[in-house]
């Protein structure tokens, strides 16, 4: 028996049939990543577990220079990667404040958790510090081009003699975590254990180039 309907009308719906499975994931792959829709903004920040001591409480003074901000790390955007050398930013999901913003007070507490200095002071105030730390943020993303997907950070860390004004060391810092799942909040997670392996790390840098600087002075 002959079709009451075209041929055309056979044939698109044919392609609408097999388009139909392609268009649903495309559609949930944009409440993940895209920027159609509607829904809520979601909003995270760092919150690392409690540093340990290393020392005795010291008379040394450190200034914590606020951190500097590489490219792509100076808004509340949150970035990540499904492959390298390219950064996409979630469409639903952002950081409280800037990346470096939110890193400043947590290298803050850290230092003063620590037990190697007496003060952590930052470029306002009026005593004289002892040590200068400058810090910089050069990664912090969720890179989706490895299974499972994974949060990455790297910071650059300089310590300064204030008193000789000379370099004492400087150590690239990185540390890489597997996300629990494959969201932005996974993500938030892995870059959470990262962070505090990385504030445990520098303590432990800062505390090695302390005892350095003050041995000539002990002879």
């Amino acid at each position: 028996m002959a079709s009451p309907f075209p041929k055309h009308w056979h044939l698109t719906v044919g392609v609408l049939l097999i388009l139909l499975p392609v268009l649903a994931v495309l559609q949930g792959s944009c409440s993940l990543f895209g920027s159609r829709g509607k829904q809520a903004l979601q909003t995270y920040i760092f919150s690392p577990r409690h540093v340990e001591r290393v020392a005795d409480q010291s008379a040394n003074i450190i200034l914590l220079v606020a951190p500097l901000r590489s490219a792509g790390y100076d808004s509340r955007q949150m970035t990540y990667t499904q492959r390298p050398y390219e950064h996409t930013y979630y469409a639903f999901s952002q950081w409280a404040e800037s990346p470096p913003r939110l890193i400043e007070p947590l290298l803050v507490q850290a230092m003063e958790a620590s037990g190697l200095f007496s003060s952590v002071v930052d470029v306002s105030a009026t005593v004289l510090a002892d040590i200068r730390m400058d810090v910089e943020l050069l990664v912090l993303q969720h890179e989706y081009h490895v299974v499972p997907s994974q949060g990455r950070i790297m910071l650059r860390v300089q310590l300064a003699d204030l008193r000789t004004r000379t370099v004492l060391g400087t150590r690239l810092f990185e540390s890489v975590h597997p996300a629990p799942t494959d969201d932005p909040y996974g993500g938030v997670l892995a870059l959470n254990l990262a962070l505090e392996e990385l504030l445990s790390q520098i303590i432990l840098y800062t505390e090695q180039v302390i005892a350095d600087w003050q041995r000539p002075a002990q002879k």
